[in-house]
């Protein structure tokens, strides 16, 4: 007989709104507030994807693909100060 409580979890293709807060350590109303502003001080959120009326789900790609957004744009800017420094 097969053991169900060793079974790995269902991977979810897509994150509801806490879920995907959670994910991105960041909290829900944040993700709420960028999702209906379009962006919040200069920061853009991650794409999602609306189903139906009411229902609003954020793939893993796109959280994934938002959050290596700061990190490159946080390599530009540091390689902008280095060249800064060396003139």
């Amino acid at each position: 007989m097969a053991d169900k409580t060793n079974k790995p979890p269902k991977l979810k293709r897509g994150l509801n709104v806490p879920d995907a807060a959670h994910y991105c350590g960041v909290s829900a109303n944040y993700l709420n507030q960028l999702r209906s502003k379009g962006q919040i001080n200069g920061i853009q959120g991650p794409c999602f994807l609306k189903i139906g009326d009411k229902k609003v789900i954020y793939t893993l790609e796109s959280l994934d693909a938002w959050l290596d957004s700061f990190v490159e744009a946080q390599s530009l800017a540091e390689m902008s100060q280095i060249k800064q420094s060396m003139r």
